[in-house]
């Protein structure tokens, strides 16, 4: 299990880092503007501590797990946003939201690794709704941070539900209060889920 664990780590780390060359090729600086690329800098990031810790004891198991938790989320967040929200509403558009660029990487490869990795390899420990929170913070940062600046005119979305400018403030609560609702949910499953299967 520890052995598969850390194949799978070290692929993904592969895997984005093929996908962070594909983004900023794309995207140049634009990079640094997206859920979906930073949701998965931070996967990347979890998957290097998880080894550091493995391999030297660079870092504290809880500090891995929190992040791995919360990297795990994040992309769990890109994956179900893209497939449920962004598909829709994009004519179901699949050859742009997952053939173009790194899409097919960030969309669907490296969430569906991150989460089965963090499920039933990663050996870390998470539990109860302070760890829940820990794990929002990812998301709850990159929202307040991009509500504002999109208030403020410094960047247009770059997705239609921050576009708080064109969009009514109910529609604005709606979406801020669904994808963050919706996020605390998943966080709470992705906990219970990683309980069960430690269990087995």
């Amino acid at each position: 299990m520890k052995k598969m664990g850390l194949f799978l780590n070290i692929l993904i780390i592969v895997l984005e880092l093929m996908g962070l060359i594909f983004s900023v090729y794309y995207l140049g600086k634009k990079v640094f503007i997206y859920y979906t690329q930073l949701s998965n800098l931070l996967l990347l990031t979890s998957s290097l501590f998880y080894l550091l810790h493995y391999y030297y004891k660079k870092f504290n198991k809880r500090i891995v797990s929190l992040v791995k938790y919360g990297a795990t989320l994040s992309v769990l967040i890109t994956f179900l946003v893209v497939l449920f929200i962004l598909l829709p509403t994009s004519s179901f558009n699949y050859k742009f939201l997952y053939l173009n660029g790194p899409n097919f990487l960030y969309h669907f490869l490296c969430p569906i690794l991150g989460v089965i990795t963090f499920l039933w390899y990663d050996d870390i420990e998470v539990d109860g709704f302070k760890d829940v929170f820990y794990s929002m913070i990812f998301t709850l940062i990159y929202a307040v941070v991009f509500l504002f600046l999109n208030i403020f005119k410094v960047v247009e979305g770059p997705y239609f539900f921050l576009l708080v400018r064109k969009n009514s403030i109910l529609t604005s609560v709606f979406w801020f209060a669904f994808i963050l609702g919706g996020a605390i949910l998943f966080s709470w499953i992705l906990q219970r889920c990683k309980s069960l299967i430690s269990k087995l």
